[in-house]
């Protein structure tokens, strides 16, 4: 009893902890976040697509978080990284021109006119990607990473001590 509540217990404090701890951090939404799917068995497969500020070390990271995440929350301690696939995405926003005239007459009916022009631009951004495949377990074999380290990891990538 006293056991599963302790897991109960680590995997609430875990989530707040993940999900309140950085803007970079959540749901896919179209073009940022984490998305997971459940494989089947103990295994999961997590994307992470950054925002383009973020290097594919920064996305795997990311991804790692999200799969300590999901362990948690099934009540395992360790993930192990069975298969990981990056690439970088490269996509261009582009604004394009706005004319504007504005007149105005002031108190005493003298005219002016104002004429504004902001030119297009265009922006090319990269984003990293990754996916990654991972088998939860409650073993700490030789390549398993336990959750309480994805923590530390955290807190280092956030500059807490």
């Amino acid at each position: 009893m006293a056991g599963k509540l302790i897991k109960i217990i680590s995997a609430i404090i875990l989530s707040v902890f993940f999900s309140s701890c950085n803007s970079y951090y959540f749901a896919f939404d179209g073009e940022t976040g984490y998305s997971d799917v459940a494989l089947g068995g103990d295994r999961i497969e997590v994307t992470y697509v950054a925002p383009d500020k973020f290097n594919i070390t920064q996305a795997k990271q990311y991804a790692i978080f999200r799969a300590a995440e999901i362990a948690v929350s099934k009540g395992f301690s360790h993930i192990k990284i069975i298969s990981t696939s990056e690439r970088i995405r490269k996509k261009q926003n582009a604004t394009e021109a706005t004319k504007s005239i504005t007149e105005r007459k002031d108190s005493l009916g003298n005219r002016s006119v104002e004429y504004k022009e902001t030119p297009s631009y265009v922006t090319n951004i990269s984003q990293a990607e990754v996916t990654m495949t991972f088998e939860l377990t409650q073993e700490n074999t030789g390549n398993a990473i336990a959750v309480s380290d994805v923590k530390k990891q955290l807190d280092e990538l956030l500059g807490k001590k």
